[in-house]
């Protein structure tokens, strides 16, 4: 029951970051745009930027900086 939870984390041996994801080591952002922002301003529907880091400790810095707001 836990366990693809379990190893989602612990595949890499590095924590999952919320809103990140991994392309050749570095990390990048990943948000999406609510609905009602992109009907008025016509934006792309997600937002990719890349953090330019391979750290995970800088990545969450940088993350946290944003202050994206968790989703639950």
């Amino acid at each position: 029951m836990f366990l693809p939870v379990l190893q989602t984390v612990l595949q890499n041996g590095t924590p999952k970051i919320p809103y990140t994801f991994q392309r050749n080591g570095v990390y990048y952002l990943r948000v999406r745009i609510p609905k009602i922002i992109r009907e008025n301003t016509h934006p792309p529907p997600i937002i990719r930027q890349s953090l330019q880091t391979k750290s995970s400790t800088i990545a969450i810095t940088l993350v946290n900086k944003l202050n994206v707001r968790y989703q639950s």
